[in-house]
């Protein structure tokens, strides 16, 4: 596997776009990283001068590949990504997790994708804060800037997750309809697919184009990983956890009321 190419239309694009270029173009999950580029002329499908880019070999997690840097059309495809640049990838070697992981991790759920392959989300609750003293010497946790509109999708997407759940357990006594219970919010399908897709850019060098390319999202995948951006996994365990808990300490109550009447304890 290999890592994706990214070709940059314009007469006067000579280098990789800087940081403001990237923003514009939707490509904020390249932004920080190292590129190799070549130059190159254009041809019959993506007319004009440009440039091609790849992510550099120095900012690939173990096991990643560069891809051959340059326009090869016997071995590669090319699709446009968006006004000002196109996406290409290696026919025979196209991009995987490794490829596209980032060098650190954020800790988080595994999740098999559409396309078969295993990635990491991780969860909301452990995205950085600011913490400011308010007037009354109360510590108040302020979302980043780049946060602000993610942190509002998925109060959202909380909100309607739980709605759901209490849903699912008062149907708990009707097998038939639980099983037809849809854990995905109500949100707009493009909202979940726009979480989904931001939250997996976070450890991986991904957004809504390469995504769709990698065909990553389908009905089982998209729960998945909103469940993992909830936490909810974690959630299930310490509920278990708690009821296993609960349970033993049933069962040694019990031990000690046999043993206390078999010992003639209780009259």
């Amino acid at each position: 596997m290999s890592g994706f190419l990214y070709f940059f239309t314009g007469p006067k694009v000579k280098n990789a776009p800087d940081f403001k270029r990237l923003k514009e173009l939707q490509l904020d999950h390249l932004v920080g990283v190292a590129v190799s580029q070549a130059g190159w002329a254009g041809n019959e499908v993506m007319l004009g001068p440009g440039v091609i880019c790849a992510i550099a070999d120095s900012e690939l997690s173990d096991g990643g590949c560069e891809p051959r840097v340059g326009y090869y059309p016997d071995t590669q495809e090319w699709r446009k990504g968006g006004d000002g640049w196109w996406i290409g990838w290696e026919k025979d070697n196209p991009s995987g997790a490794v490829d596209l992981a980032r060098l650190e991790l954020r800790w988080g759920h595994k999740v098999q994708m559409g396309n078969g392959e295993v990635f990491v989300v991780p969860p909301e609750r452990y995205l950085p804060d600011r913490l400011e003293l308010n007037e009354n010497d109360e510590c108040d946790r302020v979302p980043l800037d780049e946060f602000v509109g993610i942190r509002k999708l998925t109060v959202k997407l909380r909100a309607d997750f739980y709605t759901q759940i209490g849903k699912l357990a008062r149907k708990e006594e009707e097998k038939e309809e639980k099983e037809k219970v849809n854990l995905i919010p109500p949100m707009t399908e493009g909202e979940q697919l726009k979480t989904g897709n931001f939250f997996l850019g976070l450890n991986y060098r991904i957004g809504r184009v390469e995504a769709n390319v990698l065909e990553l999202w389908n009905d089982q995948s998209l729960r998945e990983a909103l469940e993992a951006v909830l936490d909810w996994p974690t959630e299930v365990k310490m509920i278990k956890e708690m009821m296993k808990d609960k349970d033993k300490k049933k069962s040694l109550k019990a031990d000690a009321d046999i043993s206390a009447v078999e010992g003639g304890g209780v009259s």
